[in-house]
């Protein structure tokens, strides 16, 4: 798309507009809070519109110490638990010892936050998540900020290694408690 240049005599027309937004790179798919629960699905999100999805989860609390933010794919309105998740995660915390992490062959991928402090807005992540809407390989990359020691972050990636088409996914904590937090979901722009 070759962008259009305004001088100060000329007006933005609605064609102008409307242009600009169907070229825009991220496209807004869903957003909101959500408050109160121990996990939290995420249906019809995924869809043909869009190849790839950026999620952004802000302002993200927990009700109870030591906490990881884990992920599972939807299709129909059913969670997938089937042991073809892998993930590995590469972190720091502030007093410069590691927070490293991985699993291979489990029924849920942890989103690069973990948060071991019961308090309000201690997390936020983001996840890039490729083809969830194809029956192929489903891959991601997150990376996170949570209250690990004094603070953390985690940088990796995940792969669904079934052919599974999705339309959703799942938040979850690792553990019993609730958490809370925002959130909007991006389709990115297919060229």
């Amino acid at each position: 798309m070759t962008i259009k240049v305004f001088n100060q005599s000329e007006k933005l027309t609605a064609q102008d507009t409307n242009e600009f937004l169907a070229n825009s790179g991220l496209v807004y798919v869903s957003g909101g809070t959500k408050s109160g629960a121990n996990s939290y699905a995420f249906d019809s999100v995924f869809t043909s519109s869009f190849q790839n999805y950026r999620v952004v989860v802000d302002q993200l609390s927990v009700a109870s110490a030591n906490r990881a933010i884990r992920l599972q794919f939807r299709t129909g309105g059913s969670t997938n638990t089937v042991s073809n998740y892998n993930y590995a995660y590469r972190g720091l915390k502030s007093d410069g010892s590691g927070n490293d992490t991985s699993n291979a062959n489990g029924s849920f991928v942890e989103v690069g936050v973990f948060i071991d402090t019961a308090s309000t807005e201690l997390g936020s992540f983001i996840c890039d998540i490729f083809d969830p809407q194809l029956a192929k390989r489903t891959r991601a990359l997150s990376s996170g900020q949570g209250q690990e020691g004094a603070a953390g972050w985690r940088n990796g990636g995940f792969e669904f290694y079934g052919t599974t088409a999705f339309d959703g996914f799942l938040l979850g904590l690792n553990s019993t408690g609730n958490f809370s937090f925002t959130f909007t979901i991006y389709g990115y722009r297919n060229v």
